[in-house]
């Protein structure tokens, strides 16, 4: 009955017989209440005969059917994207519906539905263009979008800036920030005009996370040291408890993460325990959602959930930092139930692209410290893990294949592959945006020369570009590493009295922010070169502690080079050992023999698993079989 009424209203209209914008209200309203799904062609059809009317020349007088019209081309691109195939043809309807309401918009047309349906159709719009992979054209739409939010409407305005402030930082080169920094700085104003303080330090904390993605950590860290004072004020005076602890736990997020870009494992401990607490109470408050009676505030920075993870993931970072890797482990496990509870509680919805990408983080932290304790089959099957979970997420390889050429490049190096490992060292300078990341393939990468003993001009080339008073990155654990380059280079080089005032320098940096691996390998260098200079007793007392240090974290590695050392001291005529051997948790030889036995049998089980092959994959997309048939660790 409804279809009968509708279609006559449609066709009187058409013959003439009636007129009046009542009329074509009634009729979009009858279209809109049809059941799509089982009317799609009819329903498609009288809103195209809809549209068409209204579309040609009115009498003079006659009111304006442009709200009517604006509305029949929204429904009518929401049914085809919804009932249909035609998603190119409801992508021409909304932007048809945009650009008819913003015409009228721009003529100064006062019907309040007009802005929401163009704010809506301009939104559905990018939308469909992000879906068929039109980044750019998505932008675009909704930067014409963005001008028709008004201070009526202050949820669009956020909604449609963060927006843009995510498709840009997807891959944020010069212009592009400056324009996010700019729509920040729009968006910081628009919310003191809103009234609205928890929206304010919202955008300046996310500016907080674009300047570190930039690398412009001078310039975050000024900002975070800025914007300490008013969170805390903002925390105390809150009313709305889950606008106070979000802010607050968005600030020591960011402030937990600069510290680790930086390096300072000491400085960040007693932020690290204010973040644990306040992801504690959060999790454990009876609220739920957002509480505001101001539209601007509907927005939260991650989900509850979220938080969790990302704490999870920066308390193991700190510890790896620290070289406790047994804590690492247990918060790396901790993490990953997280995970999997929430990938369980989406069930098989829409793939959660943040979450893939924590996931990915905290199994490439596992990695490295799976490599450091010497279980390098574990390492090799998580590799190929992060792929087959990256395979989930758009242009996995080409945003993040650098990260994974660099553990197959210390995977290689740590089963004696040199060639393989400068091959995917070679890999990640060639591709990689990451300034970091870049140095330390360098770093690792100088170490394969100098072992090689005859590249002593490639080492020195590589090494001026990682100068470490001429340091080219804010990370004092990078830093560390670059001296005690230099100062493995002096040493193989003979030039002994440069490499001890070289390991000073690594030793000032790392003490000073307890960077326990770098102290370690820097110890044991200073006692083979105390062993080799025949200070024998110097030798003994430097390379001890830094087993006890080593066994600490646990390193196998450094562990080896140790008791081997400990082994030649122990051999040499007069060198008077034994005094403080007792400390040691075995006697050199047996400790030298079982590390050996353990790093020997892991050697042999991964080099014969199949994801060992991947070490020869150093460029384009990933080989299918290790995405399909990778197993988990």
């Amino acid at each position: 009955l409804l279809l009968n009424r509708c279609m006559a209203l449609v066709a009187s209209g058409r013959s003439g017989t009636l007129s009046g914008s009542d009329l074509w209200g009634d009729a979009l309203l009858m279209i809109s209440q049809l059941d799509a799904n089982t009317n799609t062609r009819t329903v498609v059809h009288l809103y195209r005969a809809l549209i068409q009317h209204l579309s040609s020349p009115q009498p003079a007088g006659t009111p304006s059917h442009t709200p009517t019209l604006v509305y029949a081309h929204l429904r009518l691109a929401q049914v085809l994207q919804s009932y249909t195939r035609n998603q190119e043809l409801a992508l021409q309807h909304y932007q048809k519906a945009f650009e008819i309401a913003k015409a009228a918009i721009n003529s100064d047309d006062q019907n309040p539905s007009l802005r929401e349906n163009a704010l809506v159709a301009g939104w559905r719009a990018h939308e469909l263009l992000l879906t068929s992979e039109e980044k750019q054209m998505a932008i675009n739409m909704l930067l014409d979008t963005f001008p028709i939010t008004n201070l009526q409407l202050p949820r669009w305005y956020f909604r449609i800036a963060l927006k843009i402030i995510k498709l840009k930082g997807c891959g944020l080169e010069g212009d592009q920030v400056e324009s996010i920094l700019e729509i920040l700085g729009s968006c910081e104003e628009f919310a003191l005009k809103v009234k609205s303080q928890y929206m304010h330090l919202l955008m300046r904390l996310v500016r907080v996370s674009i300047l570190l993605k930039c690398n412009h950590v001078t310039e975050a860290s000024t900002l975070i040291g800025q914007l300490q004072s008013q969170v805390d004020q903002y925390v105390r005076s809150c009313a709305n408890e889950f606008h106070a602890n979000h802010v607050k736990i968005h600030y020591l997020l960011l402030k937990m993460l600069l510290f680790i870009v930086q390096g300072k494992v000491k400085t960040s401990k007693a932020t690290l325990k204010q973040l644990q607490e306040a992801s504690k109470a959060v999790t454990q408050s009876s609220y739920e959602g957002i509480k505001s009676k101001n539209p601007a505030e509907q927005f939260q920075w991650l989900s509850t959930e979220h938080v969790c993870v990302l704490v999870y993931l920066l308390t193991v970072l700190h510890h790896t930092s620290a070289g406790n890797l047994d804590k690492a482990k247990k918060y790396t496990e901790k993490a990953l139930t997280q995970v999997e509870a929430i990938r369980s509680a989406d069930g098989a919805g829409q793939e959660d692209h943040l979450l893939a990408v924590m996931h990915i983080m905290i199994i490439y932290n596992s990695i490295q410290c799976d490599l450091v304790v010497g279980q390098k089959q574990h390492a090799i099957k998580n590799i190929c893990n992060t792929l087959r979970i990256g395979n989930r997420i758009p242009k996995f390889v080409s945003r993040y294949g650098p990260e994974i050429h660099m553990l197959l490049g210390l995977y290689s190096m740590t089963m004696n592959y040199m060639e393989k490992a400068e091959a995917q060292f070679q890999s990640v300078l060639t591709n990689s945006s990451n300034k970091d990341l870049s140095i330390f393939a360098a770093l690792n990468l100088s170490i394969i020369f100098l072992r090689t003993g005859n590249r002593q001009e490639e080492t020195s080339a590589i090494l001026a570009k990682v100068d470490p008073d001429n340091f080219p990155s804010s990370s004092e654990p990078l830093r560390a590493a670059a001296f005690f380059l230099r100062s493995l280079q002096a040493f193989h080089t003979s030039n002994f009295q440069d490499s001890k005032r070289f390991i000073r320098e690594t030793l000032k940096i790392s003490n000073e922010e307890d960077i326990t691996r770098v102290t370690t390998c820097s110890l044991v260098l200073l006692g083979h070169v105390f062993l080799t200079n025949r200070s024998y007793k110097e030798c003994e007392q430097t390379i001890v502690p830094a087993v006890k240090l080593a066994n600490k974290i646990p390193d196998a590695h450094v562990k080896l080079w140790a008791a081997a050392l400990l082994q030649d001291l122990a051999k040499q005529p007069g060198a008077g050992v034994g005094s403080t051997f007792h400390q040691l948790p075995a006697p050199p030889d047996q400790m030298h023999s079982v590390v050996k036995q353990q790093l020997l049998a892991d050697f042999l089980t991964s080099s014969k698993l199949p994801e060992h092959d991947l070490i020869n994959w150093v460029d384009g997309p990933a080989p299918d079989k290790f995405i399909a048939s990778s197993s988990s660790s």
